[in-house]
């Protein structure tokens, strides 16, 4: 996600994103079948969130030319560094903005069949939710009862204190108890 994220924060906003069915991009439940678009992975989710339609790469000369593009990174790339005499993350990096990518654009990009682009402005300001790692879970919501009353939960510096609430006695409550905040 760190590398569409850079794209998103200094290019703008594509239009659609184009790849293989790697579990990164797509729940796919059993190989060789069709992906699940209900099921979003944490790539999906967050193209979701921005508007940018998934696609996912079906045909075998599709997979192919994605194969091959990896084919080159794999190949060419480390090779590339060690001519260069990079042995660190941030150099690779930084080579890659300055140099590599301007180089390998220049010999493999194809000139679109239109003028324009298809890049859109983001206006979200939350792209730090966005691109964060996000999950559902389900609680189930116990039922109090007057021998079993509600927990209830305080946060204080980090630690989770539980305390059962107390119950009333008055005849108004005698059925349902009360729940009340625990002092942090």
């Amino acid at each position: 996600m760190a590398a569409v994220r850079a794209v998103v924060e200094t290019r703008v906003l594509f239009c659609s994103l184009y790849s293989d069915r790697g579990s990164h991009f797509f729940v796919t439940p059993k190989a060789g079948e069709k992906v699940d678009k209900t099921r979003l992975t944490q790539v999906g989710r967050a193209m979701r969130d921005l508007g940018i339609q998934m696609i996912p790469a079906s045909s075998p000369q599709a997979r192919g030319r994605s194969e091959r593009s990896f084919g080159t990174w794999q190949n060419r790339l480390p090779q590339e560094l060690r001519l260069a005499g990079i042995t660190t993350v941030e150099g690779a990096n930084q080579f890659l903005r300055d140099r590599y990518i301007a180089d390998f654009n220049s010999k493999f990009a194809v000139a679109p069949e239109q003028r324009g682009t298809a890049f859109r402005k983001c206006a979200r300001p939350d792209l730090d939710y966005v691109f964060s790692i996000q999950t559902e879970r389900v609680v189930a919501k116990p039922v109090p009862t007057a021998s079993h009353p509600p927990l209830e939960i305080s946060q204080t510096a980090g630690n989770s204190h539980f305390s059962t609430a107390p119950t009333t006695t008055s005849a108004a409550s005698k059925t349902k108890p009360k729940a009340r905040r625990a002092a942090a």
